[in-house]
């Protein structure tokens, strides 16, 4: 099982959905990272348009918010990016980054149910 399809699974099907993700791109290994999964979001009030959640040898994930400018230039611009998160903290920096939901309820506590 790749790290892409792990992080896929703890982001989960329905936030995928709700997020109108596409394009999901498997990432790979690098020098300091151990893999990772991108994917291109629908419209948000923040206007980003790409997610990249990658993998550390630590344990932590780095989420990574961009968004391509338009031509001339294509520049690519990264609007936020966090590291040393959890993966039960992934929901929570996505829904804060792009204004969108990825439930549809919330329990008791304010916190979102499973």
């Amino acid at each position: 099982m790749s790290i892409a399809s792990i992080i896929q699974d703890q982001v989960g099907n329905k936030a995928f959905t709700m997020m109108g993700a596409r394009d999901l791109i498997d990432t790979g290994t690098s020098t300091d990272a151990l893999g990772g999964l991108r994917w291109r979001v629908g419209r948000n009030a923040k206007r980003v348009q790409w997610v990249q959640v990658t993998l550390k040898a630590d344990d932590t994930y780095t989420v990574t918010f961009t968004r391509m400018k338009r031509a001339p230039s294509y520049e690519v611009v990264t609007l936020a990016e966090h590291d040393g998160i959890y993966f039960d903290m992934l929901h929570g920096i996505i829904e804060s980054e792009t204004g969108m939901y990825l439930t549809l309820c919330r329990d008791d506590r304010g916190s979102y149910a499973a």
